[in-house]
């Protein structure tokens, strides 16, 4: 009797053996896992190259993500031409804030010796790089075009240069993880919404244009050399009290029948007179009458 007990002990012990293996397998192969099993798991996941063992639960690090993949991370937003762009806005402010030091360094030898015609080198203490309004002020717009190619670098720039608006092809190079200018190119300024233009002709040691078309505010002087001599055109607002001229810009030399244009970002009202002081094989133009006065109202 007792012999059949304990067979019927041992036969239910075997099938409850055998169930749970069935519910392990079961679980394996249609892919549900039990919740001890996620519980290892998720303690010590096998596929992720740890060890076995006991480890602290981070669940960021180990929990399926239900909402679906991350969004990637956000990437740095500077770029080599981001780093080109500044470093012009860099150096021209430095010049608007009277940082010497920090504006020469923003120019190669070549490059400075190139924009303002003297030599790096000369400049002393004090930055007196401007025309004769005295220390104008740069305004550094919008750019365009800029490539990078290793330590080598071109962009294209709108900059206000006191009044005077213009377009530049700038060329960089980087030196001692620094962008410097090494040189420049004018290019043609597009006129400003609401810019009043002006045809200006130089034929005869004479200025001919309508000075009823120069108002306030932006003013584009297109300027044409129609004469055997190249001529250039000197912008001088007149202060009677002082009894000065002072410059406020200044396009040429231009090549007989060349053609340049002197852009204006906001001419204010005054007494203007426009020269060219470049020199003749006898004496100065202007004294032959290449100087014309006009009144802005």
């Amino acid at each position: 009797m007792k012999g059949w007990w304990l067979a019927i002990v041992l036969a239910l012990v075997a099938f409850g053996a055998v169930a749970v293996w069935w519910r392990a397998d079961d679980g394996r192969r249609t892919g549900s896992v039990s919740a001890p099993s996620a519980a290892r798991e998720v303690v010590a996941p096998r596929d992720q190259g740890q060890t076995t063992g006991w480890t602290s639960w981070r669940p960021w690090e180990s929990t399926p993500d239900l909402a679906g993949p991350r969004a990637p991370r956000a990437l740095d937003a500077r770029t080599p031409e981001a780093d080109v762009e500044a470093a012009v806005r860099a150096t021209f402010a430095a010049y608007n804030e009277h940082r010497q030091q920090g504006f020469l360094d923003g120019w190669t030898d070549r490059g400075f010796a190139q924009w303002f015609g003297v030599p790096k080198a000369s400049v002393g203490p004090v930055v007196i790089l401007a025309s004769d309004l005295g220390p104008f002020a740069y305004r550094v717009g919008d750019f365009a075009n800029t490539r990078v190619g290793g330590l080598d670098a071109m962009t294209e720039v709108e900059l206000d240069e006191g009044q005077v608006r213009q377009r530049r092809r700038l060329a960089l190079v980087k030196t001692d993880e620094r962008w410097q200018i090494d040189d420049s190119e004018n290019l043609p300024t597009p006129f400003a919404r609401g810019a009043s233009v002006v045809d200006v002709t130089a034929k005869w040691y004479r200025f001919q244009f309508d000075s009823r078309r120069i108002t306030p505010g932006p003013v584009a002087f297109r300027v044409r050399n129609a004469d055997r001599n190249q001529h250039q055109l000197l912008l001088m607002k007149q202060n009677a009290d002082a009894g000065e001229e002072r410059l406020v810009g200044a396009v040429g030399p231009i090549e007989p029948g060349g053609s340049a244009t002197l852009t204006i970002a906001d001419l204010k009202p005054g007494q203007y007179v426009m020269v060219c002081n470049l020199l003749d094989p006898a004496k100065l133009p202007y004294a032959y009458g290449m100087r014309a006065e006009f009144t802005v109202y």
